[in-house]
């Protein structure tokens, strides 16, 4: 019974370790894909490793974390995600897989790295369209993002002036935003023409004040 027992524990802990790589890497094609749509790369950013895995939990589970309705991508995230799991499980416990693995060790080798390929390829495939979908549907309606007013000096003998947007991203030295426009101009001439979605990139260090729903940051 105690080798039945840690079998079994085994066999999960390889599954939910599977599943956590292929969770973290919907989670890093997604935001790189966002991204992209903006006109920025990933690689601008210096996101931290859980960042990934909180990102790969949207993409799979909408409703708990952004109450968001289920996608086809949702779907097929869930059916790729199942299939990885099954398969572990199934390649862990059956007799009949680990007699073939013994008996046709370089076809059972050749056969699970195409699996996995294929099922790589299936998460970059799924994340990269969620990916695209969402920041498609930001720019046909940046205020579903949070707004923030901040004032910047873009020298230092000028006086600073006052803008209003759309929070894209905020990192500890920069600010993304959206649909920028100086409050201080016309309104109507400061808006973007033909409803296109323009991206400002602030630095913090030249911001007398940001602030933005749930959080302010200043100098």
């Amino acid at each position: 019974m105690p080798n039945n027992n840690s079998d079994i524990v085994s066999t999960l802990v390889q599954a939910f370790s599977a599943l956590s790589i292929f969770v973290f890497y919907f989670g890093w094609v997604w935001q790189d894909a966002y991204l992209q749509m903006f006109g920025v790369r990933l690689s601008a950013f210096e996101f931290p490793f859980y960042y990934f895995l909180v990102q790969g939990l949207k993409l799979n589970f909408p409703f708990q974390i952004e109450g968001q309705t289920f996608t086809r991508w949702e779907c097929f995230a869930w059916i790729i995600n199942l299939m990885l799991v099954t398969l572990t499980l199934i390649g862990n416990t059956s007799k009949r897989v680990k007699e073939f693995y013994t008996n046709h060790p370089l076809s059972s080798v050749m056969g699970v790295t195409f699996l996995l390929a294929a099922l790589f390829v299936g998460v970059h495939y799924v994340g990269t369209n969620a990916g695209h979908e969402r920041a498609k549907a930001v720019l046909r309606f940046p205020g579903q993002l949070r707004p923030v007013i901040y004032e910047y000096q873009s020298e230092t003998k000028q006086k600073p002036k006052r803008f209003f947007g759309y929070l894209l991203v905020l990192t500890k030295d920069t600010l993304y935003v959206l649909n920028s426009i100086n409050l201080e101009a016309n309104v109507s001439a400061a808006l973007p023409q033909n409803g296109a979605t323009e991206l400002a990139i602030v630095p913090l260090d030249r911001l007398s004040y940001s602030t933005t729903t749930g959080y302010s940051v200043g100098n």
